[in-house]
């Protein structure tokens, strides 16, 4: 039937059918030539790419194929939870904790006089640094096998994408050195840290995101684990890869500075109030911004145990510096933090949201009306 229907209805068809992970386009390639042909322009309209896995697998495909992607829509998870990366850390790493186990064995075995236990020193020693030296090695290679399948991936749907929601973790994002350019993208949410890049020569973060003046929403979520603090961006980062920008949301504050000052302070100079952060190359936020979200992430626990290990008192820190800023800025709005995590990725489904058409709209109902002190 649809052989029949000209291209322009079936255009509009496969435009509706194609707004999810990818399936539909996968599937609609299979069933006849003729679909195959005419669903091209839509196949691969919103992509999600779940895992490593489907990373690495989906950047030859794009990288070799003949067809054209209109990728419009990208969902690209690269970071793994913190069990997955335990993993993937102690298995390059188990030679050398192998090696160190067969000393202690012997060690147990032979007096302190022996001579084999200063023989055993020595080979433990250079042992367990080649086995060390090797399994970092194993992690760079695979920070740079990520990079480059992301690169890639960025790289070949650039001319279409509009809306992003990216993240991947510390090993590739070391390895990530090439600037990246994305003309049309309007709407990027990042977990992270990308696009700022951690180079450890100069000691400051910049974008590997080249100028974006089409970028008008801009979503930075903090991660537990991210490679870089969340006010590098107000170094010379929203400033430079998002020059028009209109609206920002930071999600998950958890005052991840490394600094005596919280996150909000450092937000607050690139706003232009003055406040008691003077730490040099924080740079203003563009002039076009009408609109600043901030929400912590979820109140920690009461604290046990010795006070010199308690973060609770940053966190409260945090959220005092937030509310002075709401009271002080009209584009700032505060939203009260989550009782608990969430099990589900929001994220992702606020990424389906904009993949069905829907306009991109920050709730902000749920404020924190509190007083400031």
């Amino acid at each position: 039937m649809l052989d029949r229907l000209p291209p322009e209805i079936c255009d509009h068809i496969f435009d509706f059918a194609c707004r999810d992970t990818g399936y539909t386009g996968c599937s609609l390639s299979l069933v006849s030539k003729y679909i195959q042909q005419a669903a091209a322009p839509t196949r691969y309209l919103s992509v999600a790419l779940m895992n490593r896995a489907q990373i690495l697998a989906f950047a030859p495909l794009v990288e070799h194929s003949e067809a054209l992607f209109h990728t419009r829509y990208l969902y690209l998870k690269g970071l793994e939870d913190e069990e997955a990366m335990q993993r993937i850390e102690h298995a390059a790493y188990a030679g050398a904790t192998k090696a160190s186990g067969e000393y202690r064995e012997l060690r147990k075995q032979l007096s302190a006089e022996d001579e084999k236990v200063d023989e055993a020193k020595v080979d433990e020693a250079k042992a367990a640094s080649d086995r060390y030296a090797k399994a970092a090695a194993e992690m760079v290679e695979f920070g740079k096998e990520g990079a480059r399948a992301i690169e890639t991936v960025l790289r070949h749907l650039a001319s279409n994408l509009e809306v992003l929601d990216i993240s991947f973790n510390e090993h590739v994002a070391k390895q990530m050195v090439n600037t990246l350019s994305l003309p049309l993208l309007r709407d990027l949410t990042t977990r992270g840290g990308f696009p700022m890049y951690p180079n450890a020569d100069v000691g400051q973060d910049f974008p590997i995101l080249g100028a974006t003046n089409s970028l008008r929403h801009l979503h930075i979520v903090e991660t537990f684990d991210q490679w870089n603090a969340t006010d590098a961006f107000t170094q010379n980062g929203i400033s430079y890869f998002a020059p028009c920008l209109t609206h920002l949301r930071f999600s998950e504050l958890r005052n991840n500075t490394g600094t005596d000052e919280t996150t909000i302070e450092y937000l607050e100079k690139s706003l232009g109030w003055v406040g008691t952060v003077h730490r040099k190359g924080i740079t203003l936020l563009p002039s076009t911004l009408q609109l600043v979200i901030m929400k912590p992430t979820v109140e920690p626990p009461p604290h046990k145990g010795c006070f010199c290990t308690d973060d609770t008192p940053e966190y409260y820190e945090m959220v005092k510096v937030a509310r002075r800023l709401r009271d002080r800025d009209h584009r700032v709005v505060l939203l009260n933090a989550d009782p608990e995590d969430s099990t589900e990725d929001v994220y992702f489904q606020e990424w389906k949201e904009k993949v069905n058409g829907m306009p991109c709209r920050w709730d902000t109902s749920d404020a924190d009306m509190t007083p400031s002190e």
